[in-house]
């Protein structure tokens, strides 16, 4: 199993996306998954290269089982 470091919070989206998947033990691979989304589209949220729409933050946080503030700030 390889261990993946803890991101560092810096309070932007990409980054408390980061922590709450890291705090579950999520991959990119599992989070597109469970909420249907491409493992691409997954991986630019992460990386801070795109801003998910409404519609698939409610999907990130229903499959993530988080708080709004949890994904937010």
């Amino acid at each position: 199993m390889v261990r993946r470091r803890r991101p560092v919070p810096d309070g932007t989206f990409a980054s408390m996306l980061r922590d709450a998947m890291f705090a579950r033990d999520y991959s990119a691979k599992r989070l597109a998954y469970e909420t249907g989304l491409d493992v691409n589209t997954v991986n630019a949220y992460m990386s801070g290269m795109r801003v998910p729409t409404y519609g698939s933050l409610r999907k990130i946080r229903d499959a993530l089982d988080c708080e709004w503030d949890e994904l937010l700030g």
